[in-house]
């Protein structure tokens, strides 16, 4: 009689749901940095690349835009805009990487990179939830600022910057479920016992 061992890989559910917040995220990040409905005033719409504007329209503009219906680029070289363009970047890669380190995670059968790549994934998401914030907070800021400077007193959200929000809160998500499942062991040990029979000659 004899006792075999053997190992195997549990995917546990909420680790699941971490790569499925890591989608999602990209999928909303994606949706909010290429639209121009961030802010809005009369007239004038702005997101982190894109302006648009809507004739008639107040004047002056925002930002020396020039008095054009239609979209264009943001060529500004506003130091504020571009950090906020530049946290947004790290947030998109975070989410990116974050999420495929998932992936490889629940792939892999080896408990320890297993372990090692949950790790990384968490530290990485939660800085992109912190660059995205930082943009979220900086980016109203500075707009109301040039509405004053304007003596505009009519601006709103747009739906973009709500869902630029969505992402962050997913992505922050998905960082919590790597941290509330961090201690769980998805490697379990089975033993099975074998019965021979032996014959003697």
């Amino acid at each position: 009689m004899a006792a075999e061992t053997y190992s195997f890989t549990v995917i546990r559910p909420i680790k699941i749901i971490a790569f499925v917040c890591g989608c999602i995220t990209l999928v909303l990040i994606i949706i909010a940095l290429s639209s121009s409905f961030w802010l809005e005033t009369d007239g004038y719409r702005q997101g982190l690349w894109k302006r648009c504007v809507t004739l008639p329209a107040p004047t002056p503009l925002p930002y020396e835009t020039p008095y054009i219906k239609g979209c264009s680029s943001i060529e500004s070289k506003l130091p504020w805009l571009k950090a906020v363009q530049a946290f947004c970047l790290v947030c998109t890669v975070s989410a990116l990487f974050g999420t495929v380190l998932i992936a490889v995670g629940l792939c892999t059968s080896d408990p320890l990179l297993k372990k090692r790549m949950y790790m990384v994934a968490l530290f990485i998401m939660f800085v992109g939830v912190l660059s995205m914030v930082i943009a979220l907070i900086i980016f109203p800021i500075m707009f109301k600022k040039e509405m004053d400077e304007l003596h505009r007193q009519r601006w709103e959200f747009g739906w973009a910057y709500g869902i630029a929000w969505g992402a962050a809160i997913f992505l922050f998500g998905g960082g919590l479920c790597l941290v509330c499942d961090a201690e769980e062991q998805e490697v379990l040990h089975k033993e099975k016992t074998v019965h021979t029979n032996e014959t003697s000659a």
